[in-house]
């Protein structure tokens, strides 16, 4: 899978992304990640990855954008 950089959200055209840290988080949290997690810059995910899994999300209008750069639609929670 390659990684490359986004430029503009293609949903809002924004240029300001956060980036998803996957895997299995294990307290105690601090440092780096805690401190952007603040400021909304990270978000945690899960350890299970697919092709469906966001990379980044736009701070602007919080797409979910996956690692070839396409829209990822939210998947519903069962009710």
């Amino acid at each position: 899978m390659a990684c490359w950089r986004l430029v503009r959200c293609p949903a809002c055209g924004d240029n300001r992304f956060g980036t998803y840290l996957w895997g299995l988080i294990q307290p105690p949290l601090s440092g780096e990640p805690v401190d952007r997690l603040g400021r909304e810059e990270v978000r945690f995910t899960g350890c299970v990855i697919d092709d469906e899994t966001p990379r980044w999300f736009c701070q602007s209008c919080d797409a979910d954008i996956g690692e070839d750069g396409r829209l990822i639609q939210a998947v519903s929670e069962p009710s």
